[in-house]
């Protein structure tokens, strides 16, 4: 108990210094929707939609819907295909990005603990080019504590993008997941995504929370 309760404080830390880093810079917030239902013994339907704002909140410049397909091939092997369909506003206008994706997601538990690492190459079919990219996601969640079931998480993700032939981009991810209903969850998070650029490395900060229901 003393344990997981040092966890939690801890991570409350961690977003309380993020709040610090994001009040010298613009908001963004990401907010996120999940519906999933079983489609076989092994495998799960999924649909997820997602809109982003800039600029404290204020500018709704980013929209996508997504529709994929769990297949838990083995204990510690899921497989999913999926495709993302993407609008992004810049300068006044709003562009599409087409996105057909494949994850292979590894996952254990240990001691408690959930660990996982989800390995994802996305073809991504813009107006003007067409690039692959590849992105490695490593996720550690703690065991729930409290009535509620409160569960902590932490991650980093990186991105190799195949056309610039580099490592341009990395986030990551401190936050937590709380049941709200039979079948539904919540998950409240912050996100640092750092991308390469000709003077250097930009940083985001993000809010992000995303709501859950599996029927």
């Amino acid at each position: 108990m003393k344990q997981t309760a040092a966890i939690v404080l801890g991570l409350a830390g961690l977003l309380a210094i993020a709040g610090i880093v994001m009040a010298e810079n613009d908001w963004e917030y990401w907010s996120q929707y999940e519906v999933a239902w079983k489609a076989g013994d092994d495998i799960q339907l999924r649909l997820k939609p997602e809109l982003r704002f800039r600029d404290d909140f204020s500018d709704h410049y980013y929209t996508h819907v997504e529709i994929g397909m769990d297949w838990k091939a083995r204990d510690w092997l899921v497989l999913t295909p999926s495709y993302r369909h993407i609008s992004t506003e810049s300068k006044g206008d709003w562009k599409t990005e087409k996105r057909p994706q494949a994850d292979v997601g590894l996952a254990r538990d240990i001691r408690g603990f959930g660990l996982s690492d989800r390995n994802r190459l996305e073809y991504r079919i813009k107006t003007d080019k067409e690039t692959f990219r590849y992105r490695n996601r490593f996720w550690v969640k703690f065991p729930r504590t409290g009535p509620a079931g409160i569960q902590a998480f932490l991650g980093e993700e990186v991105f190799y993008d195949f056309d610039a032939d580099e490592l341009n981009k990395n986030r990551a991810y401190a936050g937590f997941n709380i049941g709200l209903v039979r079948g539904g969850n919540a998950d409240v998070y912050y996100i640092m995504d750092s991308s390469k650029t000709d003077d250097g490395w930009a940083r985001i900060n993000m809010l992000a929370t995303a709501l859950k229901y599996k029927f």
